[in-house]
């Protein structure tokens, strides 16, 4: 009986470990583009750079990561033209094509216009709409380019301002949806916690802040 238990004991180790060693070499990786602005820049609320959600994700996800598409001031108007006109452009210190970056990847995480929209959130409601449809007209153009290079998945962070509005909220939530594209609704996340996003007169998220996005872009990633 001992015998028959020491084998069963042994047969059973050995089929755990050649699934933990099966699971280690066949681990899907990802390869993760971010193109954005100062936000995935880590821009902080005291006009320094710090840790953004960039740097939390590319530490935690078994993939290849590359944010190397990111400027100061990104529009969505710019980016549109970059993907149209097959730009390649010169950013710290290599040059990259945009297509060819997009056609390499799994994932696209994307966040532009914020400092065109920190500064628009301060005019009245139907205002801010109007540059909402404008933003989320372009945003489905470059959605629309993206897709005739690749079928990617592509997570978009909506636009935001320090001040919160029920009304600006509830349009971004019905209105920021297509084409199998995932938003993430930033104007309502910000507001959880007055910490993440500290100063009105420069609404760049906090480390809190940023790692509060980040752990939004995991879920949706879906990643343990």
């Amino acid at each position: 009986m001992n015998k028959l238990l020491k084998i069963f004991v042994i047969f059973s180790f050995a089929i755990v470990s050649v699934i933990l060693i099966y699971n280690r070499f066949n681990t899907v990786e990802n390869e993760v583009l971010s193109i954005g602005d100062s936000l995935s820049m880590g821009k902080t609320p005291f006009n320094s750079y710090d840790k953004s959600y960039n740097y939390y994700l590319s530490r935690s996800i078994n993939s290849y990561y590359n944010d190397s598409i990111s400027y100061n001031n990104l529009t969505y108007a710019e980016l549109y033209r970059k993907i149209y006109y097959d730009e390649t452009v010169y950013n710290k210190g290599e040059f990259v094509n945009i297509k060819n970056a997009i056609g390499k990847a799994d994932i696209i995480i994307m966040t532009a216009n914020n400092n065109i929209t920190f500064k628009k959130c301060e005019k009245n409601n139907r205002i801010f709409i109007e540059y909402l449809d404008e933003t989320f007209n372009t945003i489905t153009k470059i959605v629309d380019q993206i897709k005739n290079i690749r079928d990617i998945k592509i997570i978009i962070l909506t636009p935001y301002c320090y001040t919160y509005n029920e009304e600006i909220n509830k349009y971004i939530d019905n209105y920021y949806v297509y084409n199998n594209v995932v938003f993430i609704n930033l104007y309502k996340l910000i507001h959880k916690k007055y910490y993440y996003v500290p100063n009105k007169y420069n609404p760049y998220p906090s480390l809190e802040g940023y790692n509060y996005i980040y752990n939004e872009i995991r879920k949706e990633m879906q990643i343990n």
